[in-house]
């Protein structure tokens, strides 16, 4: 027995409308937070732990592009250099981050810019897929009025894929803005395995209303409390019988990322570092297939040592932490023009740390837009693509810093589409 995607994998060719996907493109994997496993805990009333993202990501590069190990033997020990703790048998993302708590504070550190320039000058790509574990452990929230509602209108509503993840998108920054008043909600009603459906709306009900002001900005919130206010018969049916605790987790909700590089990019090869739940459950379903074949198109392997390989993992760590750490930055916007208010409040360093980190973003997504996934509000997507360089930023900065062996100029006609 074996997991059979080949109908998964057209379907996501096609409804993404997904390009180079016979390229053999090497990729490496690292992961936030272990397999994404995100807890409402009673005693844990930490929100930003409860409000981070899950990612996996790295770097990926075509085969004829891979560089000698020397060369990679020699960013490490770079990198290194850069920390006060120098003998340091794994550098690991610690070691990288130099005491970092943010994006604004990574910025000013010298390992910043020594993996920029590394990836930048040696043409290497980001990718990364995202997933919002607060926006995931939410859903059933919505999604239990679908077919458990008496009120028509309600269902009909519900039933319209785009209207009720709007309504999700709502519910998710209503509760971002709630901050610890939220998680203590949570915790107060055993969210996800809610014992008492009718007091767990209600209760709702009274903490939606209770913000007029998030309301009248919010047409999903709006949605949600008339959905709320006419129905009450409360069924929660999603709401019930769900391992306690857990807002989301693997494999429930992250089976998706790890397969996905594997089963689109055939010709090319997928490194993941270790992660013992996932290889146990891909063993457990017997594999990956597509149209019958078996896929040894990826592998585990560990962190730590000096070989091409590892490093490249290493690196792939320090990635997905920038990305977390972007994601927090983002998350705290009230305004889709965040980049120019951002920049100036960095310093002339900081600043040119920053234009490299969008360069790098902005000439991955133009070698394949693929290279970006996620899941969460379209607004988090759309301050996302506020990171994007217009084609004279992108041309300048080639010029700038002599990187026209590297990359190509572009004259504005291409399309790198959005994922």
């Amino acid at each position: 027995m074996s997991f059979e995607l080949s109908e998964v994998r057209q379907s996501n060719i096609e409804l993404n409308r997904l390009i180079g996907v016979d390229e053999a493109y090497i990729f490496y994997h690292d992961e936030t937070n272990n397999a994404g496993k995100s807890t409402v805990s009673k005693g844990l009333n930490d929100f930003e732990a409860f409000n981070k993202f899950f990612v996996l990501g790295g770097v990926v590069f075509k085969q004829e592009n891979r560089l000698d190990e020397s060369d990679y033997q020699a960013f490490q020990e770079e990198m290194r250099a850069t920390n006060p703790q120098k003998q340091i048998h794994e550098f690991k993302s610690k070691h990288f981050l130099n005491g970092a708590k943010d994006l604004e504070s990574l910025l000013s550190t010298p390992s910043f810019g020594v993996l920029m320039d590394f990836l930048i000058k040696n043409g290497i790509s980001v990718h990364y897929f995202y997933a919002d574990n607060l926006y995931y452990g939410l859903v059933d929230i919505v999604d239990s009025f679908i077919d458990n509602t008496h009120d028509v209108k309600i269902a009909l509503m519900m039933m319209d894929r785009m209207a009720r993840d709007g309504v999700k998108s709502s519910l998710r920054m209503f509760f971002y803005n709630l901050k610890d008043e939220g998680v203590a909600f949570l915790q107060k009603h055993d969210y996800p395995n809610v014992l008492d459906s009718g007091a767990f709306y209600t209760e709702l009900q009274d903490l939606i209303a209770s913000r007029p002001d998030l309301v009248r900005q919010d047409q999903g919130l709006a949605i949600l409390l008339r959905a709320i206010e006419e129905d009450d018969r409360y069924d929660g049916v999603l709401l019930r019988d769900n391992t306690p605790d857990v807002l989301a987790s693997f494999p429930d909700l992250y089976d998706f990322m790890y397969i996905d590089h594997p089963t689109v990019f055939l010709n090319g090869f997928s490194y993941f570092d270790k992660q013992v739940e996932v290889q146990r459950w891909l063993k457990k379903i017997g594999g990956l297939t597509v149209e019958g074949q078996q896929l040894t198109n990826y592998d585990f392997i560990e962190s730590n040592g000096q070989g091409a390989d590892n490093i490249l993992i290493q690196i792939s760590d320090f990635f997905v932490n920038i990305v977390s750490m972007l994601l927090d930055l983002i998350m705290a916007q009230k305004s889709i023009d965040w980049i120019a208010p951002f920049v100036a409040s960095l310093d002339s360093n900081q600043a040119q740390n920053f234009e490299k980190f969008r360069f790098l973003l902005a000439s991955s997504l133009r070698e394949n837009f693929v290279f970006r996934h996620g899941s969460s509000t379209q607004w988090v997507a759309t301050l996302l693509d506020e990171l994007d360089l217009s084609v004279d930023e992108y041309n300048k900065f080639i010029d700038n810093q002599n990187l026209t062996a590297v990359y190509k100029k572009i004259d504005g006609t291409e399309n790198i589409g959005r994922v």
